[in-house]
């Protein structure tokens, strides 16, 4: 993913109430103008070289904490699964999480870059694998934008933003779950992105809650006897199954 450098001249970086000199800072996408990588001076505080800093945006503070919470419920899985929560800090000015660098490519990118002899079967396996954790320890995800999901070097998937992961009292079995069928429906966005003369999927499924989603919607079918769709929780429409 290509860096979009900024011109801000002495970026303020802080790791708690520690004051860190950023040799170079960087815009990861502009879609999403609150994640920077950030390069410093010298490695401190336990931190090293590069760090990812992730502002909060404006007006979303509760989505903030939430990830805080959904970081520090997942510490299992952090730099598996989840890139590796360092702390919380400040980035010119506004709140901010630092994360570790994870190297690898967006799924709405490598849909948009991938080789005609790339195997999704692969890709699906390790979203699988990847959502399944999330399961075992109790999580649903519920936003199923393309960026929030990278396919690593090592072939692996990693997910790099825990918004709007929740921890439900009461969880269905693997079988019946929004994280399975978050699989078909992320398999579905990848593949209305790669072929976007395809046909739309027959069940569209998903809606962002955030408005941050630019990605294509689309979905498939789980099973024979369930399908994604918008259900309602707490007033907000979010996917869940509902019987066809």
């Amino acid at each position: 993913m290509d860096l979009i450098p900024q011109n801000t001249q002495f970026p303020i970086f802080c790791f708690g109430d520690k004051r860190i000199t950023v040799k170079k800072d960087k815009l990861l996408n502009e879609l999403r103008p609150t994640v920077y990588h950030l390069e410093l001076e010298e490695p401190r505080f336990g931190l090293p070289e590069t760090v990812i800093v992730k502002q909060q945006k404006h007006g979303r503070e509760a989505e903030f904490c939430n990830e805080i919470t959904a970081y520090k419920r997942l510490r299992i899985l952090q730099g598996t699964v989840i890139p590796t929560l360092f702390g919380r800090g400040s980035f010119n000015g506004l709140p901010a999480l630092i994360l570790s660098e994870v190297e690898g490519i967006t799924l709405r990118d490598l849909a948009k870059v991938v080789e005609p002899s790339f195997q999704e079967k692969a890709l699906e396996t390790q979203l699988e694998k990847a959502f399944q954790e999330l399961h075992k320890y109790g999580a649903e995800h519920y936003d199923l934008n393309l960026g929030n999901f990278l396919f690593c070097n090592n072939g692996q998937v990693v997910v790099i933003d825990l918004e709007e992961v929740e921890f439900p009292d009461r969880q269905q079995a693997w079988e019946r779950s929004v994280n399975l069928g978050c699989v078909s429906n992320l398999m579905s966005r990848f593949r209305d992105v790669r072929y976007p003369r395809r046909a739309p999927s027959p069940v569209v499924c998903w809606r962002s809650c955030t408005g941050d989603d630019d990605d294509k919607s689309g979905s498939e079918a789980p099973g024979s006897c369930y399908s994604m769709g918008l259900v309602s929780r707490g007033g907000i429409m979010k996917p869940g199954f509902v019987t066809l």
